[in-house]
């Protein structure tokens, strides 16, 4: 089973703005980057506005997929200066969904059956903001997930990849000096958005990542305007002991540079 996961930037519209009319913008360029991919199960994480646009079942045919299903993530840590967002998935095969509230958000679980055993994967978006309130977010999450039961959590956690931070930091100070004029503030963006804690707390509650090479998954050149090459693990699929993964892929080049500012990932699933 092919599973994939791919932030589409603010659903595909030029701003959170709840005032711009359906359909995004870049909403075709995720249809073909979609395509292209063709994962039997993809999670599309920040689907802004996509619960006000058409019912799923529209959603699924647009993309040719026979199911899809939109939640909000009703974030209760979010503020008045943040916009409210969404999860949606696509998938081949039946699923039962459901809207799960952990640590102040909503994730997304798909619960499918696999070879005579169920596979729960649960699609997510970690809060940008604050490591304390990540943590709080998957350690919530995780206490619902029980050891004998075989689950994927995938999606946007909003934190680097450990073994590659000192990378990530050095890159960052030069998008900032080049692209964004933000260099002064850069150190304590870092301390308190880009954090490496929740990979840690997941691989502690034996989860382990598909991506084993901890390859950059952003920014595209949507963002960078091809002066910079990727150099953030910010997406990730890891997948307890039930399941093995192989075949990781990250999408680059052709429509993956245009339809959103992160690369789509995928891999392939099978339980044990």
């Amino acid at each position: 089973m092919k599973i994939a996961t791919y932030n589409i930037f603010k659903g595909g519209f030029g701003a959170y703005d709840n005032n711009v009319a359906w359909p995004p913008k870049r909403l075709n360029l995720i249809k073909q980057a979609v395509k292209q991919i063709d994962a039997d199960f993809i999670g599309l994480v920040d689907s802004f506005d996509w619960d006000k646009g058409p019912k799923d079942q529209e959603i699924a045919k647009y993309f040719d997929y026979p199911f899809a299903k939109t939640i909000k993530l009703e974030d209760q840590w979010r503020g008045e200066d943040c916009t409210d967002t969404n999860l949606t998935v696509l998938t081949k095969m039946e699923a039962d969904f459901e809207s799960v509230s952990a640590g102040g958000r909503n994730f997304l679980k798909s619960q499918i059956e696999l070879s005579g055993i169920i596979l729960n994967i649960f699609t997510v978006y970690l809060d940008y903001r604050k490591d304390s309130t990540r943590l709080i977010q998957i350690k919530k999450l995780v206490e619902k997930i029980t050891n004998d039961q075989s689950s994927v959590i995938m999606g946007d956690l909003n934190t680097f990849g450990a073994y590659s931070l000192p990378k990530e930091i050095s890159a960052l100070f030069g998008f900032g000096t080049r692209i964004l004029g933000i260099s002064k503030i850069l150190p304590e963006f870092i301390r308190k958005i880009y954090e490496s804690s929740v990979p840690k707390i997941l691989t502690s509650h034996t989860f382990s990542t598909a991506n084993i090479q901890h390859k950059p998954t952003a920014p595209t050149n949507i963002l960078t305007k091809g002066i910079l090459k990727p150099f953030i693990e910010i997406d990730y699929i890891f997948h307890n002991p039930g399941i093995k993964s192989s075949n990781f892929q990250i999408y680059t080049g052709g429509v993956f540079e245009k339809a959103s500012d992160h690369y789509p990932i995928s891999c392939e699933i099978g339980l044990i």
